[in-house]
Order: structure tokens, then C-alpha cells, then sequence
């Protein structure tokens, strides 16, 4: 009885510690800052400046910040 009682609250604390990774992990999204840069960053929620995702792994936003943000980073004005 007891071997039983500790198997089972054995996979009762594994099933719980797995469940509470899977809802506490970050996932990856394309950003756009304010002059027009994207980024991959790590977060839980969308923002105003997402711009696709969530995504479950990086190199996923990787490939969407490459076709979604293709446009060359903004140069900034040469000074004279």
C-alpha cells in the first residue's frame, strides 16, 4: 500500500512540475522599434510593436523577421 501511495504521488509532482514549465515558458516574437527595426525578443504577451508570434522556438522568428522585416536598416544621414 504504501510503495503505491509514493509511485503515485510520484507522478502526480512529475506531471505537475512538467505542466507548470510548459505554462511559465517564454515564447519568441518579431518586434518593430521606433525607427523601424525588428527584433527577436523573448516575451509572454504581444505588444503594440509585435509584429508576428508568438512562436514556440527562436529560429522560427528568425525566418519571419527575414521575409516580414526585409527592408535594409534605416542609415542615418551622413554629417558634413
Amino acid at each position: 500500500m504504501t510503495g503505491k501511495w509514493i509511485a503515485t504521488l510520484f507522478l502526480v509532482l512529475v506531471y505537475a512540475s512538467i505542466a507548470t514549465l510548459a505554462i511559465a515558458s517564454d515564447s519568441w516574437m518579431v518586434v518593430k522599434d521606433k525607427n523601424g527595426v525588428c527584433h527577436v525578443i523573448k516575451g509572454r504577451q504581444k505588444t503594440p510593436a509585435t509584429v508576428a508570434g508568438p512562436f514556440a522556438i527562436r529560429a522560427e522568428a528568425e525566418q519571419v523577421k527575414a521575409r516580414e522585416c526585409s527592408s535594409p536598416v534605416p542609415s542615418r544621414p551622413r554629417m558634413r
